[in-house]
C-alpha cells in the first residue's frame, strides 16, 4: 500500500485531461490512440518546511505546456488514470504534432514505473494496482465529502469544458491529501503530514479560478 512519500518537499503537478473521439465502439470506450486532446489542466504545488512555495495552475490545449514542465521542473506527478489513459493521449497527441515527449519515458522521473514515488496515479492506487474493481473519480470525490464532478461529455461549451476540468484537477488533489493522509504516509514528519491537507486546500481556495470557489463552498467535509 502508500508509501512514504515527501510531496510538499518537491514540485507536484496534479494533471487531468479532456479528449474527443469520432471514432464509434460500438458503446466501447475508445482506446487512447483514438482520443484527440481537447484540454489539459495542470496544478503545480511546490512546498518546504518553512511555509515558502509555490501555486500555479494552467489550462491549455495542447501538450506543450506539459511537456516543458516535465523539462523544467522535474516534478512528481499525480494523476487520476494517468497510466493507462492520461500519458499515452498526451505522448499521441505529441507524435501527431512533432513535439519531444522524451521525459515521459526516460527522464531523469520514472514516471512510468507504477508503483514508484515519482508518479502517483490514484486511479491505480485505489484499486489497489487491479486487485479491487476501479473507482470513478465521481464515486472517489464523494467518498471523501466532495459533491463529485462537474464533467458531462454532452456539454460542447468550452468554459464548461475548461471549469470542469480545473474542479477534476482539484479533486484529484484533495483526493491524494486525504488518501495519503489516512495512510499516515503523506509525508515522513507526522506534523507536516497534518498541515500539508490543510495547506493545500488553503490555497486551492485562493489562488483558484472563480469557478473552482463555488465548487469549494459546497464542500459538505473534508
Amino acid at each position: 500500500m502508500p508509501r512514504s512519500i515527501t510531496l510538499y518537499m518537491s514540485p507536484t503537478i496534479f494533471f487531468h485531461i479532456a479528449t474527443k473521439t469520432d471514432q464509434d465502439y460500438g458503446g466501447r470506450f475508445p482506446p487512447p490512440i483514438q482520443h484527440r486532446l481537447r484540454a489539459v489542466s495542470m496544478l503545480l504545488i511546490e512546498d518546504s518546511r518553512d511555509g515558502k512555495g509555490r501555486v500555479k495552475s494552467v489550462t491549455t490545449k495542447t501538450p506543450s505546456r506539459f511537456l516543458q514542465a516535465l523539462e523544467e521542473e522535474k516534478p512528481n506527478l499525480v494523476s487520476w488514470n494517468g497510466y493507462g489513459f492520461g500519458l499515452p493521449v498526451l505522448s499521441y497527441e505529441a507524435t501527431r504534432r512533432g513535439l519531444t515527449n522524451g521525459n515521459i519515458f526516460h527522464g531523469k522521473k520514472k514516471y512510468l514505473d507504477r508503483q514508484g514515488t515519482d508518479h502517483t496515479d490514484l486511479a491505480d492506487v485505489m484499486s489497489f494496482y487491479g486487485a479491487a474493481p476501479t473507482v470513478s473519480l465521481h464515486d472517489a470525490a464523494q467518498l471523501i465529502g466532495l459533491p463529485g464532478r462537474l464533467f458531462d461529455p454532452k456539454v460542447e461549451s468550452v468554459n464548461f469544458m475548461v471549469a470542469a476540468l480545473e474542479i477534476d484537477v482539484a479533486i484529484i488533489a484533495l483526493l491524494y491529501c486525504k488518501w495519503y493522509r489516512a495512510a499516515g504516509s503523506l509525508l515522513k514528519d507526522d506534523d507536516i503530514r497534518d498541515t500539508a491537507a490543510r495547506r493545500c486546500k488553503k490555497r486551492l481556495k485562493g489562488e483558484m479560478t472563480t469557478h473552482i470557489k463555488k465548487y469549494l463552498k459546497e464542500f459538505r467535509r473534508v
